[in-house]
């Protein structure tokens, strides 16, 4: 058995002995009593999506000329949130996904194409895709992505599909903390729950992003 095989092994328990905590704290927060067994079996099955090492707390790297990164972390409570709806969250190739247990957070990573600068606004296309997977069935929901900012509306990830604007929203993006970090709101919970028919509600801060736009 390889080193990361037995991480990917110890993952999937410490996740399920997590998840089995939070679905007994849940129950008093009138929580589905059937909805425990499906939690530990999505957060194992989230942490053996992961591609990539365990996460530790590092900004993206300064880019090479014409490379850049942005770079996401989703927090506990949006995952649960997912989890709960039977669904995970991952990254295709070029990102990377990976999983932290304390606290329990996912981190994908992506390549930035070099932005397009217009009259007022900037955007950037996000290389590979974040794909939301319905652990029961299989089926997916996979999204490409771009960043767009502009001076009067302010920031947001949309996504590259030929739909009205306000259908293109996907993450609101508000200001930087101090370490740089951009917050997200998950605006659109219904992207994931209608095509995968399931019941996904999510309201407060998803995660970060924090981006290093390659240089021209």
């Amino acid at each position: 058995m390889t080193i990361r095989n037995k991480i990917t092994i110890l993952v999937a328990g410490l996740l399920s002995a997590l998840a089995a905590l939070t679905a007994t704290a849940g129950t008093a927060n009138a929580a589905s009593p059937a909805a425990a067994p499906g939690l530990a079996a999505t957060l194992a099955a989230q942490a053996a999506a992961s591609t990539g090492p365990l996460c530790s707390p590092t900004r993206p790297a300064t880019p090479a000329p014409g490379v850049g990164t942005a770079q996401f972390t989703f927090n506990r409570e949006f995952l649960l949130a997912l989890a709960r709806a039977g669904v995970i969250a991952y990254s295709t190739a070029p990102g990377q996904t990976s999983v932290c247990l304390n606290p329990l957070s996912e981190r994908l990573t992506f390549p930035l194409e070099p932005p397009q600068y217009g009259a007022g606004t900037i955007t950037a296309q996000i290389d590979g895709q974040l794909v939301f997977r319905k652990v029961v069935t299989g089926a997916t929901v996979s999204l490409s992505l771009r960043t767009f900012s502009h001076t009067a509306i302010g920031n947001w990830i949309f996504i590259n599909a030929d739909v009205p604007l306000a259908e293109q929203i996907l993450f609101s993006v508000g200001l930087p903390d101090a370490t740089g970090a951009y917050p997200l709101g998950f605006s659109r919970p219904e992207v994931v729950s209608v095509p995968l028919g399931v019941t996904f509600t999510f309201h407060g801060q998803a995660g970060t992003v924090a981006t290093a736009y390659p240089t021209p």
